[in-house]
């Protein structure tokens, strides 16, 4: 069964980026959210899927995002904040969050 999975995302290419994968030089990565096969690039996060206070595990971008801004809307309605993003009054929402170290 492995083996079959295996050949199937090895065919697919990236589930984001369509970049083809090999063997050696960019291997799929399964996103523990959406069970789809992604580049090194686009599985590249990890947040704790189970809940706060569970181990992080290896994500995609898009449920990285998503399951942020579930994360921000839900503190925003305990707080009792409007999340409509009209007003940056209530903090920073996740996309500006996202900072990406040019700097290497």
């Amino acid at each position: 069964l492995k083996q079959k999975l295996d050949q199937e995302a090895m065919e697919g290419g990236c589930g984001l980026c369509r970049k083809p994968f090999s063997l050696v030089f960019n291997r799929p990565h399964r996103c523990k959210a959406c069970n789809v096969h992604f580049c090194q690039t686009c599985a590249s996060m990890k947040m704790p899927l189970d809940g706060p206070e569970s181990q992080p595990r290896r994500c995609c971008m898009r449920c990285y995002v998503r399951i942020a801004d579930e994360e921000w809307e839900a503190k925003m309605a305990e707080a009792g904040a409007t999340t409509d993003g009209a007003s940056s009054s209530n903090g920073p929402t996740p996309y500006e969050l996202m900072v990406v170290d040019e700097e290497y």
